[in-house]
């Protein structure tokens, strides 16, 4: 994985910012294996972050960090007759998956300590580390009829609290917890928090709601930060004609209490093989840009405009500080 970023924080203060170039690479290698009916997966990973200023801005430098941990897990299984036909709902059977893991992470000291570092995100805050996560995954599955009328197995429910134990002093850590749900195909609802036991704080909280109906799309997500940020993000998408279709995106700070970003794209295929894109954007400024996409790979042009991304699972998330 490579990340190119051009970062800057701005303060209060008329004089006050940070800004760096930043190019961070993350390599991984890892090999999954089993001993009887555990499934155990070694792995070892390196990361090399270039800066182009330090915090006094006096000189560029490279910080490298080394990562081996492994992955021991169990699968338990166990079926239920359930059955639901009813507000749309065709449920036959549920199948119940529960995989507890242990997830060991190491870490010695960075080469460059993060006090040397201006500080953005996460990976700046990289530390040492020294510590074991418990996950608890449930899945829960159904079986669906398709076309036909065959069943089709679905996944239904992703539930997985999570713990870490600290090696270093012995102490729980973060706990924390993610849940997927999607009791339709077309509708899902995803949510995720974090509790720093140290602060006894929340220190993140996700919440999504999505679904799909037809050319019809809908999604809205709460993101909360601990004394940093408090944003709800929303997106529209709908088909105006065959060929024409419009897309509305905001995001919303609370503690400002102000649209940080609005969005409206309109999109337009011609000669059926190429999709244009008018959008108007106003973030810091007002802006407005025309992208050209080839209607069979709809998904490769450039980043310009705004979609909205749900969240990555805290329980499956690597940085940590």
């Amino acid at each position: 994985e490579i990340q190119f970023s051009n970062l800057k924080k701005l303060f209060p203060g008329p004089s006050d910012e940070l800004d760096a170039i930043r190019l961070d690479t993350n390599h991984t290698l890892s090999y999954a294996g089993h001993i009887g009916a555990l499934s155990v997966v070694p792995r070892v990973g390196t990361r090399q972050t270039f800066y182009s200023r330090d915090a006094k801005g006096e000189r560029d430098l490279v910080r490298a960090t080394f990562d081996p941990g492994m992955d021991v897990s169990v699968k338990f299984f166990k079926t239920y007759d359930f059955y639901l036909h009813a507000a749309g709902l065709d449920i036959n059977r549920i199948r119940h998956i529960f995989t507890p893991t242990a997830s060991y992470n190491y870490r010695p000291n960075p080469t460059v300590a993060r006090t040397v570092l201006q500080q953005f995100d996460a990976i700046d805050a990289l530390d040492k580390q020294n510590f074991i996560r418990w996950n608890f995954e449930n899945k829960f599955q159904t079986k669906e009829r398709g076309s036909g009328g065959v069943l089709q197995p679905r996944e239904i429910a992703r539930i997985i609290p999570f713990f870490d134990t600290d090696l270093h002093t012995g102490r729980l850590d973060n706990v924390g917890i993610d849940a997927e749900l999607r009791p339709y195909p077309w509708m899902g609802i995803e949510t995720d928090a974090a509790y720093n036991t140290r602060t006894g704080k929340v220190e993140t909280a996700n919440a999504d709601f999505y679904l799909t109906r037809g050319k019809f799309y809908f999604a809205v997500g709460h993101r909360y930060v601990h004394e940093e940020s408090t944003q709800t993000t929303a997106e529209i998408r709908m088909a105006l004609a065959p060929d024409w279709e419009i897309k509305v995106y905001d995001r919303y700070e609370f503690d400002e209490g102000a649209s940080k970003e609005f969005e409206v794209t309109v999109s337009k295929v011609i000669r059926d093989c190429i999709i244009v894109d008018v959008t108007y954007n106003r973030r810091d400024g007002d802006a407005i840009f025309v992208v050209f996409r080839l209607k069979g790979f709809p998904k490769a042009s450039f980043g310009l405009s705004q979609s909205y991304r749900r969240p990555k699972a805290p329980a499956a998330a690597s940085v940590r500080g």
